[in-house]
């Protein structure tokens, strides 16, 4: 049966310093939401991960799991505020009128 009690509570990794740091910036809510998302895929890739495979490294303690959640928590936060839209040129009126 695999330990999931090495996954820290999500109050222990929000006194860490890495994630005061990222509540400062992106605010308390969406680091928590960042966090417990982290959290539960980190606990379903332990759960289904086969006992003695090492295909996937899965953190040793929970420590590294800390380090690990806030890390993914940063990543995901990042990816979020990212901006989506992309600048493009618009020829399509030049295919047009030239007959190109």
């Amino acid at each position: 049966m695999p330990d999931l009690r090495i996954i820290p509570s999500i109050e222990q990794l929000r006194q860490r310093d890495g994630v005061r740091a990222l509540e400062r910036d992106f605010g308390r809510e969406a680091i928590v939401d960042a966090l417990r998302q982290e959290a539960a895929a980190l606990r379903g890739a332990i759960l289904a991960a086969p006992a003695g495979s090492h295909e996937a490294p899965m953190p040793a303690g929970p420590d590294e799991a800390a380090a690990l959640l806030e890390d993914r928590a940063r990543r995901r936060l990042e990816r979020q505020v990212r901006p989506s839209l992309r600048p493009v040129v618009n020829a399509t009126g030049v295919v047009i009128h030239t007959n190109l």
